[in-house]
């Protein structure tokens, strides 16, 4: 009877640290003005976990098993960084700085002729000039362009 619960207790106990559960915690800065990031996505792509910054930068994630685990953060107009934690009891806390990136507009192709005049063309033309997209209140090319007659969607 006494090695039943001996064997028992033995198996409780060795299995334990398999149930543990450990977090993962630190803070997201700017790399050029050291300012805290709120909002940053967290994501654990491989546990469907994810979570947000605070209004200071800081997050946690809880209730993760131990082991390795790739973690992103994301942010608009900053870099994804992706790094692989190994998760445990002495996880130190994540000091992050994350780096501004630069979009670049896709190319943009424009087909025509320069000897044939509006008229003479099977497609219709139409232009716009920067003041006229000013005057309409267009904050970028696209919304200046969708201002244009024929345009319904643009991608």
């Amino acid at each position: 009877m006494f090695s039943k619960i001996k064997y028992s207790l033995f198996f409780f106990f060795a299995a334990a640290p398999l149930f543990a559960q450990y977090c993962i915690k630190g803070s997201i800065s700017s790399d050029t003005s050291g300012t805290p990031l709120q909002f940053v996505e967290v994501l654990i792509p491989s546990l469907n976990k994810n979570t947000h910054s605070d209004e200071k930068g800081n997050f946690s994630i809880c209730n993760l098993p131990g082991g390795k685990v790739m973690i992103q953060f994301r942010y608009l107009g900053f870099k994804t960084i992706v790094n692989t934690i190994d998760v445990s009891d002495s996880t130190p806390a994540l000091l992050l700085t994350m780096k501004v990136a630069f979009n670049e507009v896709p190319e943009i192709v424009v087909y025509g002729n320069n000897y044939s005049s509006t008229q003479e063309t099977a497609n219709n033309i139409a232009s716009i000039s920067t003041s006229t997209m000013r005057d309409y209140g267009a904050l970028s090319l696209s919304d200046g362009i969708a201002k244009l007659p024929g345009i319904s969607q643009l991608s």
